[in-house]
Order: C-alpha cells, then sequence, then structure tokens
C-alpha cells in the first residue's frame, strides 16, 4: 500500500527500522538509545523513596539516574546531527534537497508511533 504517491510503505517503514545498512553513524543511534533509556528509567524511578535527596557517593547510580533530564538534551543534539548529516549528504550528492520528500519521510517515520502513543494514552484514559 503505498502512501501519498510516496515511496514509502508501512512494511518498508518498519523493515528499515530492523534491517539496517552498516553504517560509519551507527554509533550515534546508540548513544540516542542510551539517553532515551536513561529518560525512561528517571521516569519509571521517580517513586523510589528519597529520590531526590541522593548525596552519597554510595548513590552514584541514584545520582545518575536523578539527572536523566539530560539524557533529553543529549537526544536532541545527536537527533539534529544526524538530520544535518542526512541532509549534508543528500546536498553533496544531487546539489540541492528535496525539502517536500524530506518533509514527507520524516513525517510518515514520526507519525505511526505518534498514533500508537495517543491510541495507548486513551485507552489508559478509559480504563481508569
Amino acid at each position: 500500500m503505498k502512501l501519498f504517491c510516496c515511496k514509502c510503505t508501512p512494511a518498508d517503514n518498519f523493515k528499515s527500522l530492523v534491517q539496517r545498512k552498516p553504517s560509519s553513524l551507527a554509533v550515534l543511534d546508540g548513544m540516542r538509545f542510551m539517553a532515551v533509556m536513561w529518560v525512561f528509567v528517571m521516569h519509571a524511578s521517580a517513586n523510589v523513596k528519597n529520590f531526590y535527596k541522593c548525596t552519597n557517593f554510595e548513590n552514584v547510580i541514584w545520582m545518575l539516574v536523578r539527572n536523566g533530564d539530560r539524557g533529553v538534551d543529549i537526544f536532541f543534539v545527536l537527533s539534529g546531527f544526524l538530520i544535518s548529516y542526512v541532509l549534508k549528504r543528500e546536498y553533496d550528492k544531487y546539489g540541492d534537497i528535496d525539502w517536500k520528500h524530506f518533509m514527507k519521510m520524516r513525517f510518515f517515520r514520526l507519525y505511526p508511533g505518534l498514533l500508537a502513543f495517543l491510541t495507548v494514552t486513551m485507552i489508559a484514559m478509559l480504563l481508569l
């Protein structure tokens, strides 16, 4: 099923997430994953007793978890770098950037996750 005359389908989009081509920037994707996990762990452990009172050296792990909001900064910096790199590579290859195609691809990459999040949130709201 082709969407809006775009050369992408949900199946192709999923395949690109699972079967990635080897890249010299793959380590940056791993760093972005770690940044997201840092934020996730911070939110998941927010109910731990004395979460915001960790000052002893013995609680270094909790001090790191407490500062999980830094993961958001790291994620956005790395994402900006990766998007800029992709755009520069396209400009070097073709001499121009097809903004319409770029925005279409970003939309179809981000929209399924947004829909899934909104669906789960609505179901949770109805059940609670």
